[in-house]
């Protein structure tokens, strides 16, 4: 039997500097190999309000490497926010913060769970090793 690691995170949801949908669209057909997810064009940033470097460190990712060079590889966890089945990436050239998780899904989150900035949010990201079980879930 495979063991199964998650995380349950709670966060706020907050804005990106703007730049996720171009990055989504630019990585969209590695996505759709390395993940089998055509994503809608965007991110969802939540701030968990400490260093969730952890979660990288701990849980198997998903290696999705870049279109071209000059890109960096993208790291990608099965993650679920309410029902809407997703994950959570990292490049390795991010802006961001180790505080700040990025979730893409092949559906606009903010606007199916009518989310805002400042939103409370849960999100439960899992082990690259719990496939099976996250695409039944």
């Amino acid at each position: 039997m495979v063991e199964c690691r998650s995380y349950r995170l709670s966060g706020v949801v907050v804005s990106g500097v703007g730049k996720g949908s171009y990055y989504v669209e630019l990585y969209r057909d590695a996505f759709r190999r390395a993940l089998g997810l055509d994503p809608y064009p965007g991110t969802l940033n939540i701030d968990l309000g400490f260093d969730a470097g952890f979660i990288w460190r701990t849980l198997d990712s998903i290696t999705v490497y870049p279109p071209n060079s000059g890109l960096g590889i993208v790291y990608a966890l099965p993650a679920m926010i309410d029902s809407i089945r997703g994950y959570i990436v990292r490049s390795e050239k991010t802006i961001h913060g180790w505080n700040i998780i990025e979730f893409i899904s092949d559906v606009h989150v903010r606007s199916r769970l009518g989310l805002r900035d400042g939103d409370s949010i849960k999100v439960i990201v899992y082990d690259r090793k719990c496939m099976c079980l996250y695409r039944e879930i």
